[in-house]
């Protein structure tokens, strides 16, 4: 790992800003601190989350906790080690199913996610306000740009890696049909904070737009 620190600026995703990875994302809460490790990583995985209706982040309510063993059993086993390779492999899964797993699989969603993870949170509550408000959202895909991701361990334990990405547009459809919000897409560096306890849990996940 080298002994450079580099600070990435964050956008998190919380009130007024679009769940997709650096779509429409405004304000922040300070940045995240990765340390770089320039020869880890994983082959660059190709992401394509559907964005969510934007809300304000509140903790979502854990009313259904799986057991360690189960959320084990339903992650691939590349992203099961407690080193850089499967942090890398883990966040690359939750970057590709996040959307999918807070729609379908909830529990799931919530065992990986860390209470105060405003990102997941945001998450959970868009999908409850997109159901509320019977809207659709197209685009906002994510796809890693990266070779491999860039990070490592921290002096918290925790790991943060990061990722070279670009998004596309996103469109907020009512039941009729018509386009209630648009965001545009573009490019960015998109960084997530996980931890291991038994399997990883994400603490955060941000974004910062280098194409302005």
């Amino acid at each position: 790992m080298g002994a450079t620190r580099t600070r990435i600026s964050t956008m998190v995703a919380a009130a007024a800003c679009a769940v997709a990875v650096l779509t429409g994302c405004t304000g922040g809460d300070g940045p995240v601190e990765v340390s770089p490790t320039a020869d880890a990583g994983s082959p660059t995985a190709t992401v394509s989350p559907s964005a969510s209706p934007s809300v304000t982040a509140s903790p979502t309510p854990r009313s259904t906790v799986l057991a360690v063993d189960d959320v084990i059993a339903q992650l691939p086993e590349e992203a099961l080690t407690e080193d850089f390779p499967g942090a890398d492999a883990f966040a690359s899964y939750f970057l590709d199913n996040y959307q999918a797993l807070a729609r379908e699989q909830p529990s799931l969603f919530a065992a990986l996610s860390d209470p105060a993870c405003q990102f997941c949170n945001s998450v959970s509550g868009a999908y409850e306000q997109s159901t509320v408000n019977n809207t659709t959202v197209e685009g906002g895909d994510v796809e890693i740009l990266s070779d491999y991701g860039y990070g490592g361990i921290q002096d918290d334990g925790t790991f943060g890696i990061e990722y070279q990405v670009r998004t596309t547009d996103l469109a907020e459809r009512d039941p009729d049909g018509t386009i209630v919000r648009e965001v545009e897409g573009g490019e960015g560096v998109a960084s997530v904070i996980i931890r291991h306890e038994g399997h990883w849990i994400v603490e955060e996940v941000g974004a910062e737009r280098t194409d302005e």
